[in-house]
């Protein structure tokens, strides 16, 4: 009897999903929805890189021109993109049924580090203004959050002479962070790829680059730098590594990449 009662529970909330799923395509199929759907492009301003947001999600909203807190008008989640992407967003997309869809509204973007629908350090944003129906939008995302100074490290990574001549070319360098004491096999605290780097190099690593949500950036840190020539995770041979110890907050690391990995 419990498993027949756990069956039609179970296939009431999968018909409960169908039903809401057709009334959101029948509501996105209508003309006057149609007619009031905003469509663009999303881009990344050139100042602005990707490489501290590897597997960032990107919001899209909609608000009522003055409001910038609060539920929005709409919003939609990606979790799957390449910039620059086609978007469109509209009365379907509502976060309350019912809500005017109509007037002067604000438009805004966010790769967001964490996937959490609020702001954070290291997110990314942008915004304009828009009308409902508007086509051929081009929202740039040019704005980044500063992040937090004492859940950060920030310094140079330098190149030891002896090994100039064997760095590999077209290398990416990884920036990688451990909670000091961790365990060397298990997940980095935080990570950060530079494709193509040139030294000396300015860089920070923080908050923003943890690997998994709720991870605080905060402590005594273990940093692990490598010049990767095959551009894997996996150290190989031909890859040239630096390591050294600092804090949440240091500002002047100077870190050397001074070890050859030898085949």
């Amino acid at each position: 009897m419990l498993a027949g009662c756990e069956k039609e529970l179970k296939e009431h909330k999968v018909t409960g999903q169908i039903k809401q799923e057709l009334a959101k395509m029948k509501k996105k199929q209508a003309p006057e929805a149609q007619a009031r759907e905003i469509h663009g492009t999303i881009e990344l301003h050139p100042d602005r890189t990707l490489d501290q947001l590897m597997g960032a999600r990107l919001f899209v909203f909609v608000r009522p021109e003055g409001q910038s807190s609060g539920p929005p008008l709409a919003v939609k989640r990606y979790d799957s993109y390449r910039l620059p992407f086609e978007f469109t967003i509209g009365p379907a997309d509502a976060m309350i049924e019912g809500i005017p869809f109509e007037g002067m509204l604000t438009l805004s973007a966010r790769l967001d580090a964490d996937g959490s629908p609020k702001s954070g350090p290291g997110d990314i944003e942008g915004r304009i203004a828009v009308t409902p129906g508007s086509k051929n939008v081009t929202l740039i995302l040019d704005s980044l959050i500063a992040p937090d100074p004492a859940m950060q490290v920030a310094g140079t990574i330098t190149l030891s002479e002896a090994l100039q001549s064997k760095a590999p070319e077209g290398a990416s360098l990884f920036i990688i962070a451990r909670k000091a004491g961790a365990l060397a096999g298990g997940p980095p605290l935080a990570v950060k790829r530079l494709t193509s780097p040139t030294f000396p190099l300015d860089f920070t690593i923080g908050q923003s680059n943890t690997m998994l949500p709720g991870a605080l950036f905060e402590g005594s840190i273990e940093l692990h730098v490598r010049l990767d020539q095959d551009g894997t995770v996996r150290p190989s041979p031909g890859d040239i590594e630096g390591r050294m110890q600092s804090n949440a907050g240091d500002a002047n690391v100077q870190l050397v990449l001074n070890s050859l990995i030898e085949g």
